[in-house]
């Protein structure tokens, strides 16, 4: 199953929130990137293409998530 496929089930669930964020971390250097904002399925997409790639490059260890992101009301 890949991430496409999860956030797509889970999408109803998850939606209350201004848009989604790829973050990216590798547990070797302790590097965390953070990628959107996206809407849900855009998220997805983007979180299963990074793994994707990463995949290819036998990048295995890095850890791909999408989290909800807030906007900042101050």
């Amino acid at each position: 199953m890949t991430i496409t496929d999860v956030m797509l089930e889970r999408v109803h669930e998850i939606d209350a929130c201004d848009g989604y964020l790829v973050v990216v971390s590798d547990p070797d250097t302790g590097a965390v990137d953070a990628h959107g904002p996206f809407d849900g399925i855009g998220a997805a997409m983007e979180a299963d293409r990074r793994r994707t790639e990463l995949d290819a490059e036998e990048l295995d260890d890095i850890a791909i998530n999408v989290v909800r992101w807030h906007r900042c009301t101050s």
